[in-house]
């Protein structure tokens, strides 16, 4: 690395650690070929900020495309990281053809399958022409279109044929709801959903059986009290990186405003325009299997 004085297998003695390159004895940078718990990789990364350390972790490996998409591992989704003009992104080195990839602007299609752009380096390439690459990058979203009646349709077939025995369909029966007949814009799945394990027909039915149902058109709420609602009922991915999730829910806010459920005022209030509803038998006939 040009202008920067970078250490090969540093032994920090403060926190009995063996950093892969030490740069500037500021910032360590660590390359993972294996896969290895991901709680294990977080721990080193809290190590390194308890010595004062900057942390990048590169994945040394490939990605396979799947029909145009990048299939990531959920060991692989744990590298993704967020900055403002990258969206989501991952560093990808591979030794064999010496090759660094920037994939940036990850958005989840499906399970394990994303959209992004990509941004590929020799790697003889010097730090200045990747660092001014990288600073064009303005941020961006890929629109992933919905069609929110067959996604239920998929979704319906899914929980039937793979998770008929699921705890989620036990609670949903003994309640006296069926898949079907929830309403449409439960089980949307939103760009960040990778974030959490929890699958997103199951979170958003707890937001709607839990906090949206008992409201009253016109009736208002703060963030605050949905996102208690929400923390609850959702399992966090395990990830290298702290991160908030609760971006997640405001994706899903931000959903249903567009949809015409809700109306966001500019005192930060969320306001219920209108109340989903449960699909009656002659609109869910298309979704039985």
């Amino acid at each position: 690395m040009q202008d920067f004085q970078a250490d090969v297998e540093v032994y920090l003695r403060g926190i009995k650690r063996q950093a892969d390159i030490l740069v500037d004895e500021r910032t360590v940078i660590e390359y993972q070929c294996s896969t290895v718990p991901v709680h294990e990789l977080r721990q080193r990364t809290e190590d390194y900020h308890l010595a004062g350390l900057g942390v990048h972790w590169i994945l040394g490996q490939d990605i396979r495309m799947v029909k145009g998409r990048y299939y990531l591992t959920t060991f692989q989704q744990a590298f993704i990281k967020q900055k403002s003009n990258l969206g989501y992104y991952l560093v990808q080195y591979l030794p064999e053809i010496n090759c660094w990839t920037l994939l940036y602007h990850i958005t989840m299609d499906t399970i394990n399958r994303f959209y992004a752009r990509s941004m590929t380096f020799d790697g003889r390439v010097g730090f200045d022409v990747i660092k001014k690459a990288i600073g064009r990058i303005k941020y961006a979203t890929f629109y992933v279109k919905r069609d929110l009646a067959f996604e239920r349709q998929k979704q319906c077939y899914f929980y039937t044929r793979f998770k008929k025995q699921s705890l989620f369909l036990k609670d949903l029966y003994e309640q006296g709801y069926y898949l079907q007949h929830l309403p449409i814009e439960i089980g949307v799945v939103l760009p960040m959903q990778f974030r959490v394990k929890t699958p997103a027909m199951e979170w958003q039915f707890y937001l709607w059986r839990d906090f949206f149902r008992g409201m009253d058109c016109e009736e208002s709420f703060q963030l605050d009290h949905l996102l208690t609602v929400f923390v609850k009922n959702v399992v966090p991915m395990p990830l290298i990186w702290d991160e908030d999730r609760t971006e997640l829910c405001l994706a899903y806010l931000q959903f249903l405003c567009k949809q015409g459920i809700l109306r966001r005022s500019s005192a930060g209030y969320y306001t219920m325009s209108r109340q989903m509803k449960e699909l009656v038998n002659d609109e869910a006939y298309f979704l039985d299997i």
